[in-house]
């Protein structure tokens, strides 16, 4: 196997210089949602927002109602400089994902939707209230669009899904220092085209990445298994499409009356409604593979699927109910939301409704939550 290496970490100054700022209140638009539990009392979505198309990004962080909706959002952004304005503004987030390094919380923000560089990923250490304290800056990547975590024979990884041309997945070692990621190696064991998303989750014992390939007319699933004594990926196997033409952006998993099920975001649908779909599909216990894919038609407006462009799905336990939060954030539809969605005993989406109605454009591409 071929492996491409680049070196990812930016922790002293005879390499790059590294970035490193402070972040304070400003305004932008949504892009991917977290939810933040660990760190305090009230839960929070951590909103990452790409600014399509005029490169104006930001963070947002917004406390979540009883009801799963939306507080009133802050927005976390990098402090501005005339000298290097460019390096400390948030161009391109695409998604954040959150881990624990040596006891440290910390948020990793894929910066890679933007149409100008950075092209990177920033490391974000987090407060106890939730806010960010610093954060650092590891790539360059090519189109950074999402941060995994696994730890294997007792070491901790990053695996970064690189939508660039050429695409990749890049496995990352981990900074015990600050979370900077560097060491970085593409698992060429797929020729990718434009990985969107990756996920790991570990099934009968055995940890998967399952990755969102987007490639004109072949777009994939993959599942990948990672090598239990170095994380490579050993194996990469194609989930079969529910349909002949989709575009999945991102995998989320989740246990419903002791069923797990995983959720396909899926962005793109030629047919009249113009619209994208969530799948839910039954996972195999023994393998971790996915089949019986249903397209979910929760009860929304009058069309088959309110959704126009969704790029992900995740779930948060809000007063003890569970809720599915999609993210429909596609800018060639004209459609930015964030929907809240209650769910029935089986895993399928009751209703939606928006989460939040204060903001008018979010272009969500991705929900993730914090490990409790």
């Amino acid at each position: 196997m071929t492996m491409r290496i680049i070196l990812c970490q930016i922790v002293t100054f005879l390499l790059w210089g590294q970035v490193s700022f402070a972040v304070d209140d400003a305004y932008s638009s949504s892009e991917s949602l977290n939810v933040n539990t660990k760190n305090a009392s009230t839960q929070y979505a951590y909103v990452a927002d790409s600014g399509r198309p005029i490169n104006m990004g930001a963070v947002w962080k917004c406390p979540l109602n009883s009801n799963g909706s939306f507080g009133t959002c802050t927005v976390l952004h990098p402090a501005e400089t005339k000298n290097d304005y460019k390096r400390e503004r948030w161009y391109g987030p695409f998604k954040i994902s959150f881990t624990s390094v040596m006891g440290s919380e910390y948020a990793y923000i894929a910066n890679g939707s933007g149409s100008i560089p950075p092209n990177i990923v920033y490391t974000c250490l987090l407060n106890n209230n939730g806010t960010f304290n610093t954060c650092n800056s590891s790539g360059p990547f090519v189109g950074a669009s999402q941060v995994a975590f696994a730890t294997v024979d007792g070491t901790q990884y990053a695996y970064v899904a690189d939508y660039g041309s050429p695409g990749a997945v890049w496995q990352c070692q981990i900074s015990v220092f600050d979370g900077a990621l560097f060491g970085c190696m593409s698992q060429d064991i797929v020729t990718w085209g434009h990985p969107n998303g990756v996920t790991i989750q570990t099934i009968n014992n055995t940890q998967y990445a399952y990755i969102s390939d987007f490639n004109s007319g072949q777009s994939a699933i993959y599942q990948c298994t990672i090598d239990s004594t170095n994380g490579s990926f050993s194996s990469c196997g194609n989930i079969p499409a529910p349909r002949h033409s989709w575009a999945p952006w991102e995998v989320a998993f989740q246990s419903i009356g002791g069923t797990q099920y995983a959720y396909i975001a899926d962005s793109t649908d030629p047919g009249p409604y113009n619209a994208g779909f969530i799948w839910q599909c039954m996972v195999n216990p023994t393998d971790g593979s996915l089949h019986q894919c249903s397209q979910l038609s929760p009860q929304f407006a009058s069309l088959t699927s309110p959704y126009k462009e969704p790029f992900g799905v995740a779930f948060a336990t809000v007063n003890g109910t569970q809720y599915a939060y999609v993210s429909d954030g596609g800018t060639s539809r004209g459609t930015y939301q964030v929907y809240k969605c209650t769910l029935n005993s089986n895993g399928m989406f009751n209703t939606c409704s928006v989460a939040s109605s204060k903001i008018n454009k979010w272009q969500a591409s991705g929900v993730s939550f914090l490990p409790q």
